[in-house]
């Protein structure tokens, strides 16, 4: 008869089946704060096309003046809209609060179609070699990846 007890390894085995479960739900909770944050960036462009939409509509001579790229942001204290909101103008996958993180249209709102992009995430925003969030407008948003025609047409139609 062995003297020996087996307690020892089984608290190692259990020690490592809870660093093994550990380190999945670490995987798991940066995973899905990632995809939040690219959830809310999605939801500050789709807030974004509400506040255009909420006054003069977009092919109205009325928006010309407001300037274009980010200064068509800055500028939004003069945006022909019945109602003045405070827009989140970063993106909270990027995670700065210094300047305004999306493209805005690169001509006039009036000279762009309905199914082109009239606002964008910044290249990087989401990260090296990412796409980002398209705001088309219609009010439409969609994610595209770097190699989408979504995401050139964007390169194309916005600016900083």
């Amino acid at each position: 008869m062995s003297d020996r007890k087996p307690y020892p390894i089984l608290l190692l085995a259990g020690g490592a089946v809870a660093l093994f479960v550990s380190a999945l739900l670490l995987v798991s909770f940066v995973s899905m704060r990632k995809d939040s944050g690219e959830e809310l960036c999605r939801a500050n462009l789709t807030v974004i096309g509400m506040a255009i939409r909420v006054g003069e509509l977009p092919n109205s001579p009325k928006w010309d003046p407001i300037g274009r790229g980010r200064d068509f942001f800055r500028n939004q204290d003069k945006w022909p809209t019945y109602q003045q909101r405070d827009l989140d103008l970063c993106c909270p996958v990027k995670n700065t609060r210094k300047e305004c993180d999306y493209r805005g249209p690169a001509r006039l709102l009036r000279e762009l179609r309905n199914d082109e992009p009239m606002a964008a995430d910044r290249v990087g925003n989401h990260g090296p070699e990412k796409g980002g969030n398209v705001l088309l407008k219609t009010g439409q948003v969609h994610t595209a990846g770097l190699n989408d025609p979504l995401w050139a047409a964007a390169a194309r139609t916005t600016s900083d």
